[in-house]
């Protein structure tokens, strides 16, 4: 094979790595995008479940020191 046949070869290869490895960065970009934007939205629920906890706590402490 020719020397300029290789380096063609070669030079359409590196694009369709270069191509391919863009793809997957966005692809991993847009995922780690809706894993920041899930977590921050379970955060919020868990620091509303805990103050429930606590003021369903709070509530059978004051009923059962009340009976």
């Amino acid at each position: 094979m020719p020397l300029e046949e290789r380096r063609y070869r070669n030079k359409i290869a590196s694009a369709k790595y270069r191509a391919k490895k863009q793809q997957n960065m966005k692809s991993m970009t847009s995922r780690i995008s809706q894993l920041l934007s899930n977590n921050e939205m379970l955060q919020q629920e868990l620091t509303k479940v805990n103050k429930e906890n606590e003021q369903l706590r709070s509530l059978c402490r004051s009923i059962m020191f009340n009976q």
